[in-house]
């Protein structure tokens, strides 16, 4: 016995089976045959329901609102009498402009994905803090720097550890008390004085995501008196103290 394959198209709503219709029978959406629209629509929910396929409550909605127009399409239009009240609709229009009204959100709902995607694959610059006065002999250090100096002292360490480090948040959020305890007991703290007594490469790393935290946090500013001299922590807020005297 031959078997047949039935393939049915998958709908997020009714709106959109219906433009389905429509445009498989070539219709004009200005001009939609009611009863023809109505006959197919109720054919596809039947075939759905005899595939145990589960329709949303909108999709039955739909075919009662359908079967209404098609009932105020074979009844007699009557004339009112008063001509101030507003004339009823007719039934051809009304379907008309709600599934233009569709089309339109869903081209308005598909400009604002399109708009959402390409904003996720824009990377855009960080803007560098210039809001700090700096001495001319002084130099402000950016992470990049701050990470070069962290590299090159690893280099200096030996190869890296062939395992995986992970760095434990509460473990990162620990080292950043303590820089900030040392900055308010000593003002400033070098760069190499922090990792000095670091005897892992953990540590090292730990010290090193703590003073970026810190630094995106702009609770600490990182300076140097020289390319390639010892890099200095100062509190921001103390620095802008001192130099706002």
């Amino acid at each position: 016995m031959k078997k047949y394959q039935i393939k049915l198209e998958i709908f997020e709503g009714p709106f959109d089976l219906l433009l389905h219709l429509i445009k498989k029978e070539k219709l004009n959406i200005y001009d939609i045959p009611i009863s023809k629209i109505t006959k197919d629509y109720i054919e596809y929910l039947n075939l759905m329901q005899s595939l145990d396929i589960d329709l949303a409550s909108e999709f039955l909605v739909m075919a009662a609102y359908l079967l209404s127009l098609k009932s105020r399409m074979l009844l007699p239009q009557q004339k009112k009498e008063d001509q101030t009240e507003p004339q009823e609709q007719d039934p051809k229009t009304e379907l008309a402009n709600r599934l233009l009204e569709y089309q339109r959100y869903q081209k308005a709902a598909k400009e604002l994905q399109e708009k959402f995607l390409k904003q996720q694959q824009i990377i855009t610059k960080a803007h560098p803090i210039d809001n700090i006065q700096v001495a001319d002999e002084v130099l402000e250090i950016d992470l990049y720097s701050l990470v070069t100096s962290f590299v090159n002292l690893l280099k200096k360490e030996g190869p890296p550890p062939s395992m995986e480090i992970i760095a434990h948040s509460n473990t990162i959020f620990h080292r950043m008390e303590e820089i900030e305890n040392a900055l308010k007991a000593e003002g400033k703290v070098s760069f190499f004085t922090l990792i000095k007594g670091s005897s892992k490469k953990t540590d090292l790393i730990v010290t090193l995501l703590a003073l970026l935290e810190l630094i995106r946090l702009k609770k600490i500013v990182a300076k140097q008196e020289k390319a390639f001299s010892d890099i200095w922590i100062f509190s921001a807020p103390l620095l802008m103290d001192v130099m706002s005297q």
